[in-house]
């Protein structure tokens, strides 16, 4: 299973949390997370072609041929209740990647949680084409990529091209408004992510026949990093409990 990292298995899930990282991010920026996880939560991350330990292949093609390889990787670890967790770039993944599955496997019991990402019809701007400088100044300011990586020449010629190439693939993404997904959505964003606030993420709520629910928590665009074991909690309260 080349596609995902594992962070924790064990040996009956009451629950599988797979991660979906954000542009220019890999698998390994959720290793953190069983440390705040009950010890009945299994946790996965996808790991993009052309990102960490995969850097030697090529990137994918296209947003939506990447998330039918993840979910093609995912089919198998369907017998316990599947949560589909993408942070930025990687919650339009993860929302590719679940409505394969419905297609799939019918009965699969999943849910989707889109964090810091404008609903999928909005316009997806970002700085795919500008030169290195401004794409640095941008990357500075929103937060995620460590400074003395952007600080370092060598270490800004590996990650910038990873970057662009996953900004270029959000960018020409077409969205397909139908089918719907019948899965849940609980949706999370910073109430100062100037990228995807509340107004933007709230209309996620049009892409699920299914329960719709919106958690707002304080920070910008990567609140979840120091929100990290809240939000947590938000995601473990999924499946309910059976009556």
């Amino acid at each position: 299973m080349n596609s995902f990292r594992r962070h924790r298995t064990t040996a009956r899930p009451r629950l599988r949390i797979v991660c979906f990282p954000h542009v220019g991010g890999a698998a390994s920026f959720f290793r953190t997370w069983p440390t705040g996880l009950p010890g009945d939560v299994d946790v996965l991350a996808a790991q993009y072609p052309g990102h960490e330990d995969r850097i030697a292949e090529p990137f994918a093609d296209d947003l939506r041929g990447l998330a039918a390889e993840l979910a093609g990787d995912l089919i198998p670890l369907l017998d316990a209740p599947t949560l589909l967790f993408g942070h930025s770039m990687g919650a339009t993944v993860a929302y590719e990647a679940a409505r394969r599955i419905e297609a799939l496997v019918p009965r699969a019991r999943i849910a989707l949680a889109v964090s810091a990402s404008a609903a999928p019809d909005a316009p997806r701007q970002g700085p795919a084409d500008d030169g290195d400088d401004a794409l640095v100044a941008h990357l500075r300011e929103l937060g995620g990529v460590p400074a003395e990586v952007l600080a370092e020449p060598e270490l800004r010629e590996l990650v910038l091209p990873v970057i662009r190439h996953d900004y270029v693939m959000l960018r020409d993404h077409r969205d397909d408004p139908q089918p719907r997904l019948r899965s849940p959505i609980m949706a999370f964003c910073g109430q100062d992510d100037a990228l995807a606030g509340p107004s933007q993420v709230r209309r996620w709520d049009t892409r699920t026949a299914g329960r719709f629910t919106l958690k707002v928590f304080a920070g910008g665009h990567f609140y979840l990093v120091p929100q990290q074991n809240e939000l947590l909690k938000e995601l473990t309260a999924w499946p309910p409990a059976a009556p």
